[in-house]
C-alpha cells in the first residue's frame, strides 16, 4: 500500500506570535471626529424626508399617480424641442386640450410643508376655487383640488416627512 500525501485541511499551520504595532506618531492619527450632521440649507428640502402623495388626475375617469417630493416637483406639459420633461407630465391626460401649460405649476416642500405655486401659466392655477397670483407660495393640505387650466388634480398626503 502506498502512502497518500496529506491533504491542506489535515495539516496544521504554526502561526507566529502577533507582533506589537508601532504607537502611532502623528497628533492627527490621534484624533479622531465624528462625520458632521448634515444640515438642510434654508429653503431647501433635499436633505428632509420626502413627502408622498396620490395624486388623483381628472374627474369623469380620474387616473391615480404616485408623487415623491423630496424639494420641488414641476406640473406641466413635456416641450421635446426644449428637452424639457416636467416631474408630473399632464400630456397623456389631455393636458394640451386643457389648457395645461409647458411649465404651469410647482410644489415645494419648505419648512416641513408643501407649497403650491403657478409659475406664470397662460390659463392660471386655482387652488380649492381660488385663482392663484404667479410667483406666490400657497399651502397645499390634504384633499386639495388644484384645477390647472381645465384639468383637475385632487391631492392626498401618503406620507409626510414628520
Amino acid at each position: 500500500m502506498t502512502a497518500k500525501p496529506p491533504r491542506p485541511e489535515d495539516q496544521t499551520v504554526r502561526k507566529e506570535p502577533d507582533k506589537p504595532k508601532p504607537a502611532q506618531t502623528s497628533l492627527l492619527a490621534a484624533r479622531k471626529h465624528p462625520p458632521a450632521e448634515p444640515r438642510p440649507r434654508s429653503g431647501t428640502g433635499s436633505l428632509l424626508p420626502p413627502w408622498r402623495l396620490l395624486v388623483q388626475i381628472g374627474h369623469v375617469n380620474p387616473t391615480t399617480v404616485g408623487l415623491e417630493v423630496r424639494d420641488r416637483i414641476t406640473i406641466g406639459r413635456a416641450d421635446p424641442s426644449q428637452e424639457f420633461e416636467p416631474t408630473l407630465d399632464l400630456t397623456p391626460y389631455g393636458g394640451r386640450e386643457q389648457g395645461v401649460s409647458r411649465r404651469h405649476a410647482l410644489i415645494r416642500q419648505e419648512e416641513q410643508r408643501l407649497y403650491l405655486e403657478d409659475l406664470g401659466s397662460t390659463n392660471g392655477t386655482r387652488l380649492n376655487g381660488g385663482a392663484l397670483r404667479p410667483g406666490e407660495a400657497y399651502e397645499l393640505r390634504d384633499g386639495d383640488l388644484i384645477e390647472l387650466g381645465e384639468t383637475r388634480l385632487l391631492i392626498r398626503f401618503i406620507q409626510t416627512p414628520t
